[in-house]
Protein backbone atom coordinates (compact mmCIF):
# COMPACT_ATOMS: atom_id res chain seq x y z
CA UNK A 1 0.00 0.00 0.00
CA UNK A 2 1.18 3.52 -0.82
CA UNK A 3 -0.28 4.59 2.62
CA UNK A 4 2.04 2.72 4.61
CA UNK A 5 5.32 4.60 3.42
CA UNK A 6 6.35 6.90 5.84
CA UNK A 7 5.93 10.59 5.06
CA UNK A 8 9.69 11.05 5.14
CA UNK A 9 10.03 9.02 2.10
CA UNK A 10 7.32 11.24 0.46
CA UNK A 11 9.09 14.02 1.34
CA UNK A 12 11.77 12.19 0.08
CA UNK A 13 10.41 11.89 -3.42
CA UNK A 14 9.31 14.97 -3.57
CA UNK A 15 12.28 17.00 -3.05
CA UNK A 16 13.79 14.68 -5.52
CA UNK A 17 11.07 15.23 -7.78
CA UNK A 18 11.46 18.93 -7.31
CA UNK A 19 14.89 18.79 -7.94
CA UNK A 20 14.65 17.14 -11.41
CA UNK A 21 12.40 19.43 -12.80
CA UNK A 22 14.44 22.47 -12.00
CA UNK A 23 17.00 20.68 -14.08
CA UNK A 24 14.55 20.67 -17.08
CA UNK A 25 12.77 24.15 -16.49
CA UNK A 26 16.33 26.24 -15.76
Amino acid sequence: DELSIPLGTIKTRLRMAIIQLRKYFN
